[in-house]
């Protein structure tokens, strides 16, 4: 009998005429029991051999079992341990648990000895760095507008108004408020383009390379932006070309990022983890309106070239971390990187190479992605496909995340707050930049308080709360400021119409911070399937970025000419989410990508809503799961469902054992 050791495990072929086939998989069991380790276990990761039929479904999971028993045997074996594992109650101890290998210092490469919780923050926190560097560049302009030494460098970035006091003469401010607007929308543009290079070569690239290439393209971007200079066109065109540039790199980045991280991310981190994303962009912004503040008592062109030159420390500290963590497993798996993907799946739960939890992950990685690879290679019309997967309807709310978190016009105050307490609320310049960096501040605590809600309270609650919230500010603030009076083209608000007006401002960047600013990054990583996601996350980016630059565009001359309208357009557009949110956002808490892959198709073939069924279905995980994706996603030989079928070929009833709902059994017995 043909045998080959693989990690202590025995892989046996299959016996002629037995009625096992040669793709089934068993329940994995030690190799060694009573704490006898063998020099298999301590010698590292020794040779592993896919089977034929593996390879042609390129994946190349283990057909294990031990080859001292016989095949009834060991099924009824495995039928006992299935049985133990759904009967007993919470806490009982009828046998002791299955001994836990230490985790064994393997040496995978660009992630060191990291593993475990540590591996999945650390990724965390260098990744999203990322996203700290966009909420910098986003911030950095609201107190620059308005700063002489910036409108003097770069004339078309100053609109001409009687009232500014560089601007004594229509000659010295060349600019109007469509090319501030441009200058500052161009960057919106270049992340759209960004967007859309992944949406063409994201796979290809793979996740982290792109969040490293991206990054670098921003410091260029940004170096052109801090050395602006020369005439009136040519430090116009330089600031643009700059901006364009830097938008394309975070493009990249931002559409790449999320992917990367869920995919990295246990169930139940990924929320927080993608949280702390969203967390991090506010952060940034506070940071930027803290420099703004800094240097705004300067002199010179200093004062707003250094704080857009500090966006490249951010930068390169992006650019020294990455290379030290892993890519995502399952797009190393979808490359063919089998190994590679097994022992990333190790350090990323923190568990020996062969465990069994690493084992049940990577089959499930290799089933799931049998199952989307059995439709060929992807075309770009699959995205707009229904069927079990459902592409269109998942796109289709990835599209609406995204472009939902722009209409709340969160914008309006990001890019432009020191304008808004200027020339909308009337206040003096320096009093407007403290006031920025209050609210910074302010926008980044709110934005904290989501890492423990996300989990807790689900994705929809948070929606919930944020959409209502942001609606009753902007209505109330639309109220307040359309009562002001004006004194030579200048608002003038009454003292406690101001103090209401701010605290309305900071109420509505708080609902906003507490909820779509991570939540919108991560809907759309966790709703779309693994043949889609990079495509699909790609052009929701693309999405986010078109509305991000339209909205842009229309602030400055909106505030100018319709003033406290502004406000109440954006108030209706958020409460016009609430129903949205309700009708078509199913709950993903704590569930895995493949388990969300499953109740999508689930509610398709039983013509069901989505949203019901997130609410409705309980936690599908290990061979539950491995049960439903082969009835739903229809992805042959696999898990239970398989030794099933091997079970009764050799006579030996285990249906009752399988812990199947009585529809399964249905299903099972037809």
């Amino acid at each position: 009998m043909k045998s080959s050791v693989t990690l202590g495990i025995t892989k046996k072929a299959p016996q002629p005429g037995s009625g096992v086939h040669e793709g089934a998989v068993a329940e994995h069991e030690p190799a060694h029991q009573d704490g006898d380790i063998s020099a298999a276990d301590t010698s590292g990761v020794t040779a592993r051999k896919s089977s034929s039929v593996d390879k042609a479904q390129g994946a190349a999971y283990p057909v294990v079992s031990r080859s001292s028993t016989s095949v009834p045997a060991q099924l009824r074996r495995w039928a006992s341990t299935i049985s133990s594992r759904f009967t007993s109650a919470p806490g009982d101890s009828t046998g002791p648990p299955p001994a836990r290998r230490p985790p064994i210092d393997l040496k995978v490469p660009h992630f060191g000895s990291l593993q475990g919780h540590t591996l999945n923050f650390v990724l965390a926190i260098v990744a999203s760095a990322s996203f700290t560097e966009w909420g910098y560049e986003q911030g950095v302009l609201s107190g620059l507008l308005t700063l002489e030494d910036f409108q003097r460098a770069i004339p078309y970035m100053a609109p001409y108004e009687p009232d500014n006091a560089w601007c004594r003469e229509e000659i010295q401010c060349m600019g109007t408020h469509g090319t501030q607007a441009i200058g500052v929308g161009i960057y919106q543009l270049g992340c759209f383009l960004g967007a859309i290079a992944v949406l063409q070569y994201g796979d290809g690239w793979g996740r982290r390379n792109s969040a490293f290439w991206g990054t670098l393209v921003v410091i260029v971007g940004t170096t052109l932006q801090a050395i602006a200079q020369g005439g009136v066109a040519v430090s116009y065109m330089l600031f643009v070309v700059g901006r364009i540039i830097a938008g394309l790199g975070n493009g990249v980045v931002t559409a790449s990022i999320p992917t990367w991280q869920s995919e990295c991310a246990k169930p139940h981190m990924r929320g927080l983890l993608i949280m702390l994303s969203g967390a991090l962009i506010s952060g940034g912004i506070a940071l930027s309106y803290l420099m703004n503040l800094i240097f705004f008592y300067t002199e010179g062109s200093a004062r707003w070239r250094t704080p857009i030159a500090l966006q490249i420390v951010i930068c390169c500290i992006v650019l020294i971390g990455i290379p030290f963590l892993p890519d995502s497993p399952r797009w190393l798996l979808m490359k063919g990187h089998t190994e590679e993907c097994r022992l990333t799946l190790a350090r990323l739960a923190g568990q020996h190479v062969d465990s069994l939890q690493v084992e049940s992950d990577m089959r499930i990685l290799q089933n799931n992605l049998a199952a989307e690879r059995a439709g060929g290679p992807f075309r770009y019309r699959e995205l707009f496909t229904s069927g079990p997967s459902q592409n269109f309807h998942r796109t289709l709310l990835a599209i609406m995340a995204q472009a939902g978190q722009q209409l709340t016009g969160i914008n309006l105050t990001t890019y432009y707050l020191s304008l808004l307490f200027e020339k909308s609320l009337g206040l003096a310049a320096e009093l407007a930049r403290i006031l920025s960096f209050a609210n910074g501040l302010w926008y980044f605590l709110t934005s904290l308080c989501a890492l423990p809600l996300v989990e807790k309270m689900g994705r929809r609650k948070l929606l919930f709360l944020g959409a209502g919230g942001m609606t009753f500010s902007f209505l109330v603030l639309a109220g307040i400021v359309s009562t002001s009076t004006y004194i030579d083209d200048t608002p003038a608000l009454s003292q406690a119409g101001g103090a209401w007006s701010v605290l309305l401002l900071f109420l509505y960047v708080g609902f906003f911070g507490v909820s779509y600013l991570g939540l919108t990054w991560l809907y759309p990583a966790e709703i779309t399937p693994l043949r889609i996601r990079i495509q699909a996350n790609g052009l929701s980016t693309a999405t986010n970025w078109l509305t991000n630059f339209m909205v842009v565009m229309v602030t400055p001359p909106g505030i100018a000419h319709i003033g406290w309208g502004m406000y109440a357009i954006f108030g209706v557009l958020c409460a016009a989410q609430i129903p949205v949110i309700y009708k078509c956002f199913p709950e993903t808490k704590g569930r895995s990508l493949e388990e969300l892959d499953v109740i999508w198709a689930y509610a398709y073939e039983e013509r069901t809503s989505v949203v019901v069924e997130s609410l409705r279905i309980k936690r599908l995980e290990g061979d539950e799961l491995d049960e439903w994706i082969a009835r739903y996603l229809a992805t042959g030989p696999m898990g239970s469902w398989h030794a099933q079928a091997q079970a009764q070929a050799h006579g030996i009833d285990i249906g009752s054992d399988l812990g199947l709902t009585e529809s399964m059994r249905a299903r099972l017995d037809a």
